[in-house]
């Protein structure tokens, strides 16, 4: 039996905005999404469309062998700080080079963290 996982990369024209405690945070009509085994559809969003005045970087680093190193960010809404929200692969290794330049956000980190895609909450 493998361990390797399945890992799909779908550039999209669907819609896919963020919200936290109902701010627009992203709003992007050219997503990667990332399809990894039984893991939810990750929506990377371009940095370009990413309000960036909610990001405070933080020093949280996390590896994945099927994509690289990860750093993250704390999305602060309101004064309210979201821990690890969001993260991005600032030099992702070369078998998955669409996802330099891409933020993907956590929802599951909060219910106020929302990813509506189509006008429609995914979780």
């Amino acid at each position: 039996m493998s361990d390797q996982v399945q890992l799909d990369f779908v550039t999209s024209s669907q819609r896919v905005q963020v919200l936290v405690d109902g701010v627009k945070v992203a709003d992007t009509s050219s997503p990667l999404l990332v399809l990894e085994g039984a893991l939810p559809t990750r929506y990377y969003i371009p940095i370009a469309d990413v309000d960036r005045q909610y990001l405070a970087p933080v020093d949280t680093q996390t590896h994945c062998p099927y994509k690289g190193n990860a750093r993250y960010y704390n999305v602060v809404v309101r004064g309210e700080i979201y821990d690890n929200a969001a993260w991005y692969y600032p030099d992702p290794i070369a078998a998955a080079p669409l996802l330099k330049g891409a933020i993907a956000f956590w929802p599951e980190k909060d219910p106020r963290i929302q990813v509506l895609v189509d006008e429609k909450i995914t979780n």
